[in-house]
């Protein structure tokens, strides 16, 4: 129970860090990286990654993501990732 509360706050934190990033003035794509990086490391805890998924996500790196997180529901859903270029990246 301590560590699925403490995995829930960091997802919490997370989210807050995503949305500073998305609401700043001035481009944020590390803060946002950074936010991506720990929501990533909730579902790793949670055992949400799958062989396959982790799979999916190393590929992302190796092409040049900077961040990559699953999102959506059990037994679907999709990897959102995140791109030098994006229009946070000015």
């Amino acid at each position: 129970p301590e560590q699925g509360l403490a995995t829930d706050k960091r997802m919490g934190d997370a989210t807050e860090q995503a949305y500073r990033a998305l609401s700043s003035p001035t481009p944020a794509l590390d803060a946002l990286a950074a936010a991506i990086k720990q929501a990533a490391s909730c579902f790793e805890t949670w055992g949400l990654i799958t062989p396959e998924l982790d799979e999916h996500i190393h590929d992302c790196f190796a092409q040049g993501a900077i961040a990559a997180k699953p999102t959506g529901s059990g037994g679907g859903g999709h990897v959102i990732s995140l791109w030098r270029g994006s229009t946070l990246d000015h």
